[in-house]
């Protein structure tokens, strides 16, 4: 008797391991840290409080995107030129000292990426702020937090098919 329950037992135990396999094929960290909107929010927070561009626009929806990289083109032309971007630069030069003018030219020639550095080197936050409130819903999240300074901003989310991504970042 227990040699035929054993072919059985191999063929059941087979075909759970097949499953398993089956059940995380093409499922990467990434795709499996997109189900908890937290996750998305402390590594889109670690992003912007790092300046890494790269792994910020990774957590933004395409209409996210657009506008934080419209807003950053902005503000490196503001830095670039004489008359615009005067507010910016007399920040930076409270705020950084000696460092101000390596900062401001980072932040009007360094791209998407040297513009978000600048602005989180003149508006510093902690790598991943604490929350003042949030709003959940089955398919949107707000998350409200706040800088240092008291300042609280916001940060909306919505869940897509294949998790949750950023769809408004307010730096």
């Amino acid at each position: 008797m227990a040699h035929r329950l054993l072919p059985c037992l191999l063929v059941v135990a087979f075909a759970a391991i097949l499953a398993a396999g089956l059940a995380s094929c093409g499922k990467n960290d990434a795709e499996s840290g997109r189900e908890d909107f937290n996750l998305v929010y402390e590594r889109a927070m670690r992003a912007v409080h790092a300046g890494d561009w790269n792994a910020l626009r990774a957590e933004l929806t395409k209409d996210a995107r657009f506008v934080l990289e419209s807003d950053l083109q902005r503000l490196a032309r503001r830095l670039g030129h004489a008359e615009d971007g005067t507010h910016e630069r007399e920040l930076a030069r409270q705020r950084l000292g000696d460092d101000a003018d390596a900062a401001i030219e980072e932040g009007a020639h360094g791209g998407l990426a040297g513009a978000l550095r600048f602005f989180v080197r003149i508006e510093p936050r902690a790598p991943v702020p604490p929350r003042k409130g949030l709003k959940l819903e089955k398919f949107k999240a707000e998350v409200l937090y706040a800088l240092p300074s008291g300042t609280q901003r916001l940060m909306r989310m919505i869940r897509l098919a294949d998790g949750w991504y950023v769809s408004e970042l307010q730096l």
